[in-house]
């Protein structure tokens, strides 16, 4: 017990240590720490350790949410796909975002919910966080104008409704041309930040006709996006170039698009882990539709040797699974197709991807690599093999069990076969005999009451042979016959006869009987052929058995064998001979 303190109070000062040495940081910045520790694989834990310093500092609900929100877009992109746990930390932030009153923190995070329930597939859940941002958006403002209804648009572009993600797209420039127009004193910094929102929603436009596969739509709003960065506005971050890869990927000019990316690299617009990501998946398309497999399979595993996930309709990491496999797959590398194909079917089994999968490669109009459904399919060949494994095993040890009794049954028969014929079949039936029921009425002769019953070796002697007349006479056969009324024909007592049974016959009286039955049965058996043929019922009352259950079991106790079974016997011996 002693030990047990020890251990605890060891714990206890590690603890204190540890807020010792968090106690240097501010609650933002046990925040930030807290997000940025999800990214730690070896210490999974660390981000509860900042979180939970954080809030012994009671922060304001503003910062709460910050951190919250954070933690549930770093849990989602750093760790393995617990989506579940990424929901519950974006619930949470709402709930200080609403506490806190802010309403631009509430329409970020309500869109991250919506963004999580569109990644997990569950667009009536992701539909119904639209609803409540709609709900936000009471008046117009600057922000609203120049991001009207932008949260909307991400949810209805994650779960696939382009159409409505276009239509809310144009609204916005159309508001955002319309303001402009009607505030003609708004200062040239204004300006230019809504120049710059009608860009960023121009690529959007482009993104989402991409995947409507209205290229000439895409064309027309990529020529808008170079004709403002003609004007002396260009993208900041870059992000435009990525959109054009994509249309010029889904337009079938896998070289122009190769060529396109180095260029964007050269100009520095590589420049973060996620652009990275899209544009070696972009080229791993293009080297694969060009055949090159080997150099498709090399790009997918640097992109997914970077460890990021882009919020997106497209899951690119599942898309690089697959895409891995099927490069794996015609470069017959088995291990890597296997190790690809499992990864691809665990996650895309967490989010239901399967849908969007299709749709993908049905956009670049690829065979549908149904990984998924090939290693469903695979696993019922798995489950259907060592079904059948099991199914024969079992038939295997089953036949070498019946192998074996059927050999040691095959020797039973012989042996009695043998006995009949050496007129020893009555030796074989006392050795297996187990049927002494008549012990309890046969009293010793020697314990007999001799003042009723007068003993000699003549009466011995005369009641033997009245047995052996018995017997020559078939009387056994007769269903009827008991003790008692055998006694009453030999003119004896039941007891002095029971005992003479047990001298001389070393059974019982029932075994008597059922031994002389079994064989006259045995004997009818092996030299009268028709016999063979005889129903069960047949037999049993032909030899004296008032049923044929009792005729079974008899003949299986005393012989070791069914009737049946040595009947089979007997006419597989009789066949063999005919043919020999």
């Amino acid at each position: 017990m002693s030990k047990l303190y020890y251990v605890l109070f060891f714990l206890f000062a590690l603890e204190l240590k540890a807020q010792d040495s968090l106690a240097k940081y501010t609650p933002k910045e046990l925040g930030y720490k807290s997000s940025m520790a999800t990214r730690l694989k070896d210490k999974p834990l660390l981000w509860k350790v900042y979180l939970n310093a954080m809030m012994q500092r009671n922060p304001d609900d503003s910062l709460k949410t910050d951190a919250y929100y954070n933690l549930a877009i770093d849990t989602y992109r750093y760790t393995d796909y617990d989506i579940e746990f990424s929901i519950k930390l974006m619930k949470q932030a709402i709930h200080y975002a609403k506490r806190s009153h802010n309403n631009e923190l509430l329409l970020y995070c309500i869109d991250g919910l919506g963004s999580f329930y569109a990644i997990k597939n569950d667009n009536t859940k992701a539909l119904e966080c639209i609803k409540e941002i709609k709900k936000l958006h009471t008046h117009e403002s600057l922000d609203d104008v120049a991001y009207l209804r932008f949260n909307e648009y991400r949810i209805y572009y994650q779960i696939g409704d382009f159409e409505r993600a276009v239509s809310i797209l144009l609204t916005a420039n159309k508001n955002i041309n319309t303001y402009v127009s009607e505030h003609p004193e708004l200062s040239k910094e204004i300006k230019t930040g809504l120049i710059y929102d009608r860009k960023s929603n121009y690529i959007k436009l482009v993104q989402s006709y991409n995947f409507q596969k209205k290229l000439d739509s895409s064309a027309f709003y990529i020529k808008k996006i170079r004709e403002i960065e003609k004007q002396g506005y260009p993208w900041h971050n870059n992000f435009d170039w990525i959109e054009e890869a994509f249309y010029f990927v889904l337009s079938k000019k896998y070289d122009r698009a190769i060529t396109y990316i180095a260029e964007s690299e050269k100009k520095g617009f590589i420049d973060s882990k996620d652009k990275r990501y899209r544009s070696d998946y972009y080229l791993a398309i293009c080297w694969k539709q060009k055949k090159d497999y080997a150099k498709s399979l090399e790009l997918c595993e640097t992109a997914l040797n970077i460890h990021t996930r882009i919020p997106s309709f497209i899951n690119y990491e599942l898309e690089l699974y697959k895409l891995a496999a099927a490069n794996a797959a015609t470069l017959k590398n088995t291990d890597k197709e296997a190790y690809y194909s499992k990864k691809y079917n665990e996650v895309s089994q967490k989010l239901d991807y399967l849908g969007k999968s299709k749709f993908i490669a049905k956009l670049y109009e690829q065979d549908v690599i149904e990984v998924n459904e090939k290693l469903k399919s695979e696993k019922i060949r798995t489950v259907y093999f060592y079904f059948v494994f099991v199914i024969l095993l079992v038939l295997f040890c089953y036949l070498i069990v019946h192998y074996i009794k059927l050999k040691k049954d095959r020797k039973k028969f012989k042996a009695i076969i043998l006995a009949f014929e050496n007129n020893e079949l009555e030796n074989i039936l006392h050795e297996t005999n187990k049927d002494l029921e008549d012990d309890s009425q046969a009293l010793p002769i020697e314990n007999m009451d001799r003042k009723q019953i007068k003993v000699s070796p003549e009466v011995d002697e005369k009641i033997v042979k009245q047995l052996n007349s018995f017997e020559r006479k078939e009387r056994f056969l007769s269903p009827n016959v008991s003790l008692s009324t055998m006694a009453s024909d030999f003119s004896t007592n039941a007891s002095y006869l029971s005992a003479i049974i047990k001298k001389y016959k070393q059974t019982s009286f029932n075994g008597y009987i059922n031994e002389l039955r079994l064989e006259y049965i045995i004997r009818k058996l092996k030299t009268s052929p028709e016999y063979l043929n005889y129903k069960i019922a047949y037999l049993a009352e032909e030899c004296g058995f008032s049923s044929h259950t009792v005729f079974i079991r008899i003949f299986t106790e005393k012989t070791g064998l069914t009737p049946s079974k040595f009947i089979g016997f007997l006419k597989m011996d009789k066949l063999n001979t005919e043919i020999a």
